[in-house]
């Protein structure tokens, strides 16, 4: 699965089946640790249609599906371990790349989150 196809109504629909949210979450770890692997080695990342580095796009992208998720209460409370070790594989992309990209994103779904919220009370 590409980065990009990964939104929170499919890790929303991953939810139904244990099985099949591990299976998101490693797709998304396994992204992460590409990224972080190749930032290492030096690997030149490409450039997005926006002008971003590809690996942080992708990054700032996932970052967003997961706190967007959790801001809004989505993943139940026995999946959270798998979750957690997402998010600090998201920190350490940041710490080894020198980037900002997870944290931003991160921010970025959180105010989804909360916007979803906001929407919601103000409608009651």
């Amino acid at each position: 699965m590409t980065a990009f196809a990964i939104t929170v109504d499919v890790l929303v629909a991953s939810i139904h089946s244990k099985t099949g949210f591990i299976s998101v979450m490693s797709d998304i770890e396994g992204i992460l640790q590409t990224a972080s692997a190749l930032n290492i080695c030096g690997i030149p990342d490409s450039i997005d249609p926006d002008g971003f580095p590809e690996r942080c796009s992708q990054t700032i992208h996932l970052a967003s599906v997961i706190a967007e998720a959790l801001e809004m209460n989505l993943i139940p409370d026995s999946l959270h371990q798998f979750v957690d070790d997402v998010v600090q594989t998201g920190k350490r992309f940041d710490a080894e790349g020198d980037t900002n990209a997870w944290c931003y994103g991160f921010m970025l779904g959180t105010e989804r989150g909360l916007d979803y919220w906001r929407e919601l009370c103000w409608d009651c």
